[in-house]
């Protein structure tokens, strides 16, 4: 799976100084290189708020992995990343900033769906832990049961409960299935509400 692929690389070892990147990042290199096709070194370190030792370090270990491959312009995915890439996306399909009315955390809100994930989610605390702990301001976790929204450990339809026109807008966005989860996490610039949804949805993809 994509999640033991990425901790292995991050535990191979590497000379140089301790790493400045964690898992969020080869994640969020893999989806942009996968959505871009092409990305040059400036542009993937400007993406993952790291800086050039970081991304160079990044590069490296996904060349030496066979993920990537790297020329004077950038870099691309290879057959490895590309099936990484379509594991992810399986996963969790659709992502982005959104203006999300109520269910706003602060500035930026930045919302994903994870796909069939309602089991592993108990009270979204971990979420919304693992959210604060990337940058976030905080993160709301939803699940999708019966054509309607529930917020973890509750049994109260939340369209219901909360009228409002981000329930329309959710919808629409992510199209979700039975048992989907949404996570949106906020924060006060865009890395802190990117890296906190991603950090909420790698702690429900990463639970066996």
């Amino acid at each position: 799976s994509f999640i033991n692929a990425i901790n292995s690389l991050l535990e191979e070892k590497y000379p140089g100084p301790a790493l400045t990147f964690n898992e969020l990042h080869i994640l969020k290199a893999i989806i942009l290189l996968g959505d871009k096709g092409y990305l040059s070194r400036e542009k993937l370190a400007k993406e993952l708020s790291i800086g050039s030792g970081a991304v160079r370090t990044v590069i490296e270990k996904m060349k030496r992995a066979e993920w990537i491959e790297v020329d004077r312009k950038g870099c691309r995915l290879k057959d490895k990343g590309l099936e990484l890439y379509k594991n992810i996306k399986e996963k969790i399909p659709k992502m982005d900033f959104l203006e999300v009315g109520k269910l706003s955390l602060d500035k930026f809100n930045f919302a994903l769906i994870v796909k069939g994930a309602s089991k592993k989610i108990s009270l979204g605390l971990e979420q919304r832990d693992a959210a604060i702990k990337a940058g976030a301001t905080g993160a709301v976790t939803l699940i999708y049961k019966r054509k309607k929204f529930y917020f973890p450990g509750s049994k109260e339809d939340c369209e219901k409960e909360y009228p409002n026109s981000v329930w329309i807008k959710l919808k629409e966005f992510f199209s979700p299935k039975d048992e989907d989860v949404i996570i949106i996490a906020g924060g006060k610039d865009n890395k802190a509400a990117e890296y906190g949804a991603l950090a909420a949805a790698w702690s429900i993809v990463s639970k066996p």
